[in-house]
């Protein structure tokens, strides 16, 4: 049994590459972004440029797939 409550969900049938928006059952505060066939690069480390020094994320989409994500326009 799954506690996962999909938002969106979306997978290239061909690539594989795809996501999976989520939130968890017990987890109210948080979605969840899962990517699947994305290259990526993470790092924990604190992003000295800010003054507040928390660590940061960048992910790097193409960006036929932030327009699915509705992260930018359609046009």
């Amino acid at each position: 049994m799954s506690t996962k409550c999909s938002i969106r969900y979306e997978v290239d049938d061909v690539t594989r590459v795809g996501y999976h928006l989520y939130t968890e059952v017990f987890d109210d505060e948080n979605v969840f972004l899962e990517m699947n066939g994305f290259h990526f690069e993470a790092s924990s480390l604190p992003d000295i440029t800010l003054d507040n020094g928390n660590p940061r994320l960048v992910v790097k989409l193409p960006v036929e797939w932030a327009k699915k994500l509705k992260l930018i326009d359609s046009e």
